[in-house]
C-alpha cells in the first residue's frame, strides 16, 4: 500500500530568527492599526459632524418654510435710557425693541456727565 503525503498547517516551534522576524512584523501591524485606528477615528468625527451640520440646516429651512419666517441680518442700533441705566437694542426697520442690556460703568458715567450738562437728546431723558 502506498502513502498519500499531503501537507497541513500545524504548529511549529519558531527558530529564534523566524520569532524575531515575527517581533518586528507584530510590532508594524501594531504601529499600522495605531495609525489607522486614530485616521478612522478622526474620519468619523468628520461624518459626525457633517451630519449634525446637514440636520441643522434641514431643521432651519423646515422651520423657515413652516412659519413664513427666516432668520436675516437686520441694522439695528442703540439708545440709551439714562434713567434705568440701560440700552435698548432697536431694529432699523420696524422700531422695535429687541432687546435691553445694562450701561457699563463707564456708559453711565458718560451718561450721568452728559445729564449734568443738560445734554439729554435721548428718547427716555428729561427735558
Amino acid at each position: 500500500m502506498s502513502r498519500n503525503s499531503f501537507f497541513e498547517e500545524l504548529p511549529v516551534k519558531l527558530t529564534h530568527g523566524e520569532w524575531e522576524t515575527q517581533s518586528k512584523l507584530l510590532a508594524t501591524k501594531l504601529s499600522e492599526k495605531a495609525k489607522f485606528d486614530e485616521e478612522s477615528k478622526a474620519a468619523k468625527a468628520k461624518l459626525n459632524q457633517e451630519e449634525k451640520d446637514r440636520k441643522t440646516e434641514i431643521f432651519k429651512l423646515g422651520r423657515e418654510v413652516e412659519t413664513g419666517v427666516g432668520d436675516r441680518q437686520v441694522e439695528c442700533y442703540e439708545v440709551p435710557d439714562k434713567m434705568k441705566h440701560i440700552f435698548e437694542v432697536i431694529r432699523q426697520d420696524t422700531g422695535e425693541v429687541i432687546r435691553t442690556r445694562p450701561m457699563s460703568q463707564e456708559e453711565r458715567a458718560t451718561a450721568d456727565q452728559t445729564s449734568l450738562f443738560g445734554d439729554d437728546d435721548d428718547k427716555h431723558g428729561s427735558n
